[in-house]
């Protein structure tokens, strides 16, 4: 096996475990925080899917002091179109989007590093 197929396989590697492990520990933390941030996106995803207005009624947070919540870019909703119109919930989706960002971030620190944890590289 070459230095470079190595270097793909390893960092491969790293990239689906951290991803795993992100995907694991959001659900389990989730339980208790639902989707958070990544509420806004799956509600403007549905709204789009359905041909409404994400910008409307479905999607407004309010304050307890009755205040609206500042909203996110439409373009957040981008990202969550697929895991939407697959049908996940946000809890499971939240999770995938977060374990699949982390992983694809590992892997190319990963692999910018030579393959190696913990040496500098300029």
């Amino acid at each position: 096996m070459t230095h470079t197929s190595t270097r793909v396989l390893h960092s491969a590697a790293v990239g689906v475990l951290v991803g795993l492990i992100v995907i694991g520990l959001r659900l389990w933390v989730s339980e208790r925080y639902l989707g958070n941030d990544m509420w806004w996106p799956f509600c403007y995803a549905r709204q789009l899917l359905e041909g409404s207005d994400p910008y409307g009624a479905a999607c407004q947070l309010r304050r307890p002091w009755g205040e609206l919540h500042t909203a996110n870019p439409l373009t957040t909703a981008m990202i969550a179109i697929p895991f939407v119109f697959a049908g996940l919930d946000l809890r499971t989706g939240a999770a995938l989007i977060l374990g699949l960002s982390y992983g694809l971030l590992a892997g190319a620190l990963f692999w910018r590093g030579g393959g190696q944890i913990g040496r500098a590289h300029v």
